[in-house]
């Protein structure tokens, strides 16, 4: 069986698909503003009227808007996952990865800071030169050129619009690029201009390496192997004695070579890689990476928590994991002792050999469904096995609770400092009034997956849930009614504009609305049978609905009928959300935001440099904006109207 193109570069699947199990395929979010305060049973003689979710008073920094920057919040430095580390020395380094990010260390990869790379395309590989000029590469033909050590980047002219996997630098100004369809390309002045090289093959070629100026390798697709004699001019078939993909290549000394593929292959060459020898992984899982420090000390590692070592050439190799439980892409030696790797998109260090390592850069692995910032600055991001995260200073800074609770959570409302509501699977509803230090149950009669909540007052409140559910509550959590929608359609999210007037929306196209305060309520005729997944009524009157395949509809008579409107995307969108009439964001899959500043008459797809999909987003009344997602991601723009053409 061949490498799978989905399997080798594509995120881990559980972050790829857009509500996979166990999250029961939707949820919907909450929706609280100014004018909506939820108030918590035990604390009703307590809490005074409150002005709902509203905008942090946290001013804007002039810089940030200047530069027009979606800024990362979580994870730090940036959230894209990482494919590729490289290193010169013993201290500077860069890694690449998703949506073109790159960050770069000056430490041996202790800290690492983000930079800008000037393109969204995924970076597949770098490489830095002794001087320090650096290349990265990846899809469409992308290379990125930096002349000051990663600091800045220049976009390339390759002539190609084929995938680049690998970059390296022969000698400072002799590099080489390789890539599908058997692209090699070749530069002879730092990476400034690039010529096609005709390599003899169609295969897609994983990796290329110098043994010196002249001497060099490249493997691939079914035991490709290449070998040139002139600084890349001209390419050779060595023989690798496999049909199994290669993906590691690792060069010790004038003629020492290690190859690493699938199903545990790993080759070693004595003679400059013209003839091959395989060697006993005595490992079935596929070795992305493959670094010898010396023509002894080598490891090897890859998918299933793989990591191999040796200290005799590759005649014996010693089992290992990395302890995180995701695969390793890419792996780089710094010294007998050090290494760093990539690996679940971040970036892991050992300083014993392999023998055990440890996170140095975190990119995040379970999603964030909500996000809500209440009027001090205060708030919270909800998510996945209970995640909860929470700011004090408008979204600015995030710090992980440990909450006694490992339900799915789907939607969260921050009302003030101290209060807060979290809705989530089996019924949970939680509440603090502690600024987050304790959270308790309130009971709404539901075992069932509560997914989006909504409170019109401090008495006065709505959850919605999976297989019909809609339940009110007029005595702030201590009792709730059971209202009578539609038994057997999931209900995704709920929003009210008056305490009388609200909107239902869920599976199949199904939207209900309300003009008596749920008493009773109408289904109304969305035009579709996807599912809508979220709602936000700006007024009485106008309203807007969001949902698969791009679907964006409008209301502009409390619900009764819906007008589609063209949002400019086909991707599935997960939630709408307004501050007052004109300013809101839709967020989406594949890292889609969507920004309107009239209304919805318009709409603007804003750039936020990543690919990572987004469910939650909270818009403030001046201008700024918080968006969650897969990852851990949280994003701030601090003033949407500079960052939006």
């Amino acid at each position: 069986m061949a490498a799978s193109r989905v399997d080798r570069r594509g995120l881990p699947s559980k972050l790829t698909s857009r509500w996979d199990s166990p999250w029961h395929g939707n949820r919907g979010n909450s929706r609280c503003r100014r004018e909506r305060v939820l108030w918590c049973a035990w604390i009703v003689a307590i809490l005074a009227w409150c002005g709902g979710c509203q905008n942090s008073p946290v001013a804007p920094n002039p810089s940030d808007i200047e530069n027009c920057l979606w800024l990362w919040r979580s994870p730090t430095p940036q959230g894209n996952y990482l494919t590729r580390v490289a290193m010169r020395d013993a201290q500077f380094g860069l890694a690449v990865g998703y949506s073109g990010a790159i960050i770069r260390t000056r430490d041996g990869g202790t800290t690492w800071a983000a930079v800008e790379s000037g393109s969204n395309s995924t970076l597949w590989g770098v490489g830095i030169a002794e001087s320090g000029t650096a290349i990265a590469v990846g899809r469409d033909g992308t290379i990125l050129l930096s002349t000051d050590q990663g600091r800045s980047w220049r976009i390339q002219d390759t002539g190609t619009n084929e995938t680049l996997l690998w970059v390296s630098f022969a000698d400072d100004h002799t590099a080489l690029v390789v890539g599908d369809a058997g692209t090699i390309l070749k530069s002879s002045d730092a990476g400034r201009t690039w010529t096609r090289i005709d390599g003899g093959t169609l295969a897609t070629l994983e990796s290329v390496a110098f043994f010196s100026r002249t001497d060099g390798l490249i493997i691939g697709e079914s035991g490709i192997i290449l070998v040139t004699r002139d600084g890349g001019d001209s390419w050779t078939r060595g023989e690798s004695g496999t049909n199994q993909w290669l993906f590691g290549l690792s060069l010790v000394g004038d003629n020492l070579a290690y190859a690493a593929g699938w199903d545990g292959t790993v080759l070693r060459s004595a003679d400059g890689g013209a003839t091959w020898l395989p060697q006993a992984s005595n490992t079935g899982s596929i070795l992305y990476a493959i670094a010898f420090v010396d023509a002894m000390d080598g490891i090897a590692a890859g998918n299933d928590n793989t990591v191999l070592r040796t200290t005799d050439a590759g005649l014996h190799w010693e089992s290992s994991t990395v302890g995180i439980g995701y695969e390793v892409v890419s792996l780089v030696r710094i010294g007998r002792d050090h290494a760093l790797a990539t690996c679940g998109g971040g970036i892991i260090k050992t300083t014993d050999r392999g023998g055990s390592w440890h996170e140095v850069v975190y990119t995040g692995r379970d999603r964030l469904a909500s996000v809500s910032i209440g009027p001090q600055g205060s708030g919270y991001a909800v998510g996945l096995d209970g995640l909860v995260l929470a700011t004090r200073d408008g979204g600015r800074q995030w710090a992980t609770l440990n909450l006694p609770h490992d339900e799915h959570l789907f939607s969260v409302c921050t009302l003030t400092d101290e209060v807060a509501i979290i809705v989530g699977a089996d019924g949970l509803v939680l509440c603090t009034d502690d600024s987050g230090g304790t959270w308790n149950g309130l009971d709404a009669g539901t075992v069932g997956d509560i997914y989006g909540a909504f409170f019109m007052d401090r008495a006065t409140g709505w959850v919605v849930g999976a297989d019909g559910l809609v339940r009110r509550t007029r005595d702030g959590g201590l009792s709730w009614d059971a209202q009578d929608v539609d038994a057997w359609r999931n209900m995704f999210s709920i929003s009210f504009a008056t305490r009388d007037s609200g909107v239902a929306v869920g599976d199949f196209g199904g939207i209900y609305r309300t003009s008596d305060g749920g008493e009773t309520w109408k289904q109304a005729n969305s035009g579709t049978v996807l599912p809508i997944e979220s709602i936000h009524m700006i007024s009485a009157r106008i309203g807007w609905a969001v949902g698969s395949s791009g679907i964006g509809l409008q209301t502009l008579d409390g619900g009764e009928s819906w007008e589609r409107r063209d949002l400019g995307v086909d991707t599935d969108l997960v939630e709408v959300s307004f501050a007052g009439p004109m300013r809101g964001v839709v967020v989406g899959v594949g890292g889609h935001v969507l920004v309107t500043r009239d209304g919805g008459t318009s709409w603007t797809r804003a750039s936020v440099g990543t690919r990572n999909s987004l469910y939650g987003a909270y818009v403030d009344a001046d201008g700024g904006c918080v968006v969650v997602g897969d990852r851990m991601s949280i994003l701030q723009c601090l003033n949407l109207g500079s960052c939006v053409p």
